[in-house]
């Protein structure tokens, strides 16, 4: 099986953007030299941040998350349990305004 790509395509992000956030998810994900915590405190940051291009980051990861849902039974054990921790730790720190169908907290 191949490493998991997020498809961000759908939501139609600028590609930098979009390649920003490909980048940190490789970084996370795939070559695990993103810390998961280091990765939390990113996405705090960028979500209230005062900077549009990191909103928009923020923006762009976190849609490539839920979209992705549908394709975590195809990833390889290690990759999942990765962006379980990325999703499940974000939820917990709180989420901002963002509400998660189905998840309570």
């Amino acid at each position: 099986m191949g490493e998991p790509s997020l498809n961000m395509n759908q939501n139609h992000f600028p590609k930098d953007i979009e390649d920003e956030a490909n980048s940190y998810f490789q970084q996370i994900i795939i070559k695990k030299t993103f810390p998961i915590n280091s990765a939390l405190d990113m996405l705090k940051r960028f979500e209230s941040s005062s900077e549009k291009r990191e909103r928009d980051v923020f923006n762009c990861m976190l849609h490539a998350l839920f979209e992705e849902y549908k394709f975590f039974s195809q990833y390889p054990e290690q990759e999942l349990k990765i962006t379980g921790k990325l999703f499940g730790g974000y939820n917990r720190e709180g989420a901002g305004d963002i509400c998660f169908p189905g998840i309570r907290r």
